[in-house]
């Protein structure tokens, strides 16, 4: 799902970003409240938080607990107290925005996981489109990625159970049942439908993976490598998803590409089908190209869900030419980076516009689960909200269905491999035509004003 996540208070602990106890109130007060009218427990004297002593806000919790208690007392049947607590918090968040979800506690704890580094499951993030359940992020040597699903595969059933009538958070529920191993997925693909049997592993999360490709001359000449202590070339980073460890471990290796034995002299930055993750972790990783300057800002009612982030003096790779690779699955955190970067001028921006998600949503623990609330819009350094909008390329490639393989890339024959770019990745071969000055005709003034 594409999401910018930030992270309240009683998970500060964990070196999470902390989030204003005012919000934490309110989830607590949907939360808390509502499980404890439904049990019947609820005493006659209940504090709320002081923030939170509102008539208006107050006479609505009335009108809810009437209801569920109307509910619990005449309706045809009987339905547990938590279950209806739950239908209480779905329907409030089905009037707020399909970003903003009540996680119960199989959902928050994957979620959780997933920003950690590990989790169990098959390797997929289903994400809400216009009541479409698809597959908008895919996890690399996943069980889903093994069997050859696809991001923009539609999920229309899982375990049997058909999601035309399902809601988003209830898809989630299905996706996060830990009782069974095996997961059975319908999916349709351009108007195909196929199912398929997925087992649920532990998988550790490797947000980035890193190719060393040798400058174009040596491509062209099998013998230049054999004749040369040390090469030049090109790094291509791909970077799946943004977690805390992204931006150490994209630095960590950087650095180790180059050494004695190599030198970059650029970088291909793949943020395709990226579909975001933690702020702190985007700011982080766009620091590691800037002097100074802002990254990203916020806005938004919360005590803290205003706040701006600026670059550190200590940028590590300056004056690394960089091209950043972008599609319609760029979304949330991938997008604070090719902003950020291309405002300051620091990077060329290659593919299809970006997704347009510039809403920060922050996980609110509460009592059996967690609430996912959108609390702030961010904004580019330049000010512009990128929300259903996007973030525009400088040069616009073609798209396809197929991303040449990190496998392929690294053990293809080098004098060969601009022609496995060419047949199945061309956004990565004008990319590398960029920082390699080759065939660069059809690219627009502002981007290579030296080019012929």
């Amino acid at each position: 799902m594409s999401e910018l996540l930030a992270h309240s208070e009683q998970q500060k602990n964990s070196g999470k970003r902390a989030f204003s106890n005012q919000a934490f109130a309110l989830g607590l007060l949907f939360g808390a409240c509502l499980a404890m009218v439904l049990l019947l427990q609820q005493s006659p004297e209940v504090d709320l938080p002081q923030a939170h002593q509102n008539p208006e806000l107050n006479e609505s919790l009335s009108l809810i607990e009437d209801a569920l208690q109307q509910i619990n007392s005449d309706y045809i049947q009987e339905i547990p107290a938590k279950q209806l607590a739950e239908a209480a918090l779905k329907g409030i968040f089905q009037e707020l925005d399909h970003h903003s979800v009540y996680l119960n506690e199989a959902s928050y704890k994957k979620l959780v996981k997933q920003t950690d580094g590990e989790f169990l499951g098959v390797g997929i993030d289903i994400e809400d489109r216009a009541g479409r359940m698809v597959i908008g992020n895919l996890q690399p040597n996943s069980p889903a990625a093994q069997i050859g699903l696809l991001i923009g595969d539609e999920v229309i059933a899982i375990n049997g159970q058909d999601l035309a009538k399902v809601s988003y958070v209830e898809v989630l529920s299905l996706m996060g049942e830990t009782s069974e191993t095996v997961l059975s997925l319908k999916l349709l693909r351009k108007n195909n439908s196929f199912e398929v049997q997925l087992t649920r592993e532990l998988i550790a999360i490797d947000s980035i993976k890193t190719i060393f490709i040798p400058h174009a001359d040596a491509l062209s000449d099998s013998s230049t490598k054999e004749h040369q202590t040390a090469q030049s070339g090109i790094a291509y980073v791909r970077i799946s998803h943004f977690n805390e460890y992204t931006a150490k471990d994209l630095e960590e290796k950087l650095l180790g590409l180059s050494s004695e034995e190599e030198s970059i002299y650029g970088l291909i930055l793949d943020l395709r089908n990226n579909p975001g993750g933690l702020v702190d972790a985007a700011v982080e990783v766009a620091d590691l190209f800037l002097e100074k300057g802002t990254i990203v800002s916020a806005t938004g009612r919360a005590s803290d869900a205003d706040f701006k982030f600026r670059a550190k003096k200590h940028e590590i790779f300056a004056d690394l030419p960089i091209v950043i690779l972008i599609n319609a699955s760029t979304a949330s955190a991938a997008e604070i980076v090719a902003a950020a970067l291309k405002e300051q001028d620091r990077a060329t921006l290659v593919g299809k516009t970006t997704y347009g998600k510039g809403l920060v949503q922050t996980i609110i623990p509460i009592q059996n689960g967690a609430l996912k609330l959108t609390t702030a819009r961010y904004y580019t350094p330049s000010g512009l909200s990128i929300n259903e909008r996007g973030v525009r390329p400088h040069i616009t490639s073609a798209d396809s269905d197929m991303v040449i393989a990190m496998s392929e890339i690294n053990t293809s024959n080098q004098q060969t491999l601009p022609h496995y770019m060419a047949v199945k990745d061309p956004t990565l071969l004008r990319a590398w035509q960029f920082l390699n000055g080759k065939d660069m005709r059809n690219h627009i003034a502002m981007d290579a004003p030296n080019v012929q």
